[in-house]
């Protein structure tokens, strides 16, 4: 039976304490922790709130990736690859509070190539990272699968929209049918690796 005693307790302070250093560093400087391998940045990131560590996360995702950011009011995707062609880039963290990829956000209107997904599943040591690579029309399809809502707002709020940013989530689970799918969009490419090259 789980308990809350003593010894739990004081886990619990050196937690919290860790997370508030942790937060002072990273409100200081936007890029505190970016030169570390990329398993210790996403512990670090998990100190902070999605909200706090979700641009951070982009922003690492894409010099990772050897792409170029767009700027937000450009409406075409988050960054560019050496092709010209745009992408979105999605991703989440999952732990023992979270075990699903939560897609959010998702702008059907949007011209773009596609969109790279990326999965740190940190319930696994080392961190299993999965990269995910889906083209528009694949991800059409997908929004279709999984039964995607509207990120904001309800449907009849929506129903005069034109324009309606979608979510759906998909459990990391082997036994879970729409992470079975997934797999069909797995990428082989290794953060991990690509680090140890540059090194």
């Amino acid at each position: 039976m789980n308990i809350i005693d003593s010894k739990l307790l004081e886990k619990i302070r050196e937690a919290i304490y860790t997370q508030s250093l942790v937060r002072s560093i990273t409100s200081k400087d936007n890029d505190a922790g970016m030169d570390l391998p990329i398993e210790d940045f996403i512990l670090v990131m998990q100190m902070l709130t999605p909200q706090s560590y979700g641009s951070r996360l982009e922003k690492r995702l894409i010099k990772q990736l050897g792409f170029n950011r767009i700027k937000s009011d450009k409406n075409m995707g988050d960054c560019e690859d050496s092709f010209g062609d745009q992408w979105e880039i999605k991703s989440s963290i999952i732990n023992i509070s979270n075990d699903c990829l939560n897609m959010v956000q998702i702008r059907p209107w949007q011209d773009i190539k596609g969109y790279i997904v990326v999965v740190f599943d940190t319930r696994i040591d080392p961190i299993d990272i999965q990269v995910y690579r889906l083209d528009k029309n694949q991800m059409d399809k997908e929004c279709d699968l999984c039964s995607a809502n509207s990120a904001h707002g309800t449907k009849n709020a929506n129903k005069n929209n034109k324009n309606v940013e979608l979510r759906f989530s998909i459990k990391i689970d082997k036994s879970d049918i729409a992470f079975q799918r997934w797999q069909q969009y797995r990428s082989n490419f290794n953060f991990s690796s690509l680090e140890r090259t540059k090194k």
